[in-house]
């Protein structure tokens, strides 16, 4: 769509809510982004659990491949 063609639809009268959606839309995008990068970075980790006293100790191996 074209600058002019948006222009045409008077958008410039309600650019502070546009602004505002705008802004919304780019903290979801940046929050979903983050997420996807703590999933893939915990695929990537092995749960080592080992007994300990009638309990038992957890330990995070990161795998490198």
């Amino acid at each position: 769509m074209s600058l002019d063609k948006l222009t045409s639809f008077k958008f410039t009268s309600h650019r502070e809510i546009i602004e505002e959606v705008s802004k919304k839309a780019e903290k979801q995008w940046g929050i979903e982004k983050r997420i996807k990068e703590m999933e893939d970075k915990i695929k990537t980790v092995e749960l080592d659990i080992q007994p300990y006293k009638g309990t038992f100790i957890l330990k995070g191996v990161e795998d490198n491949q």
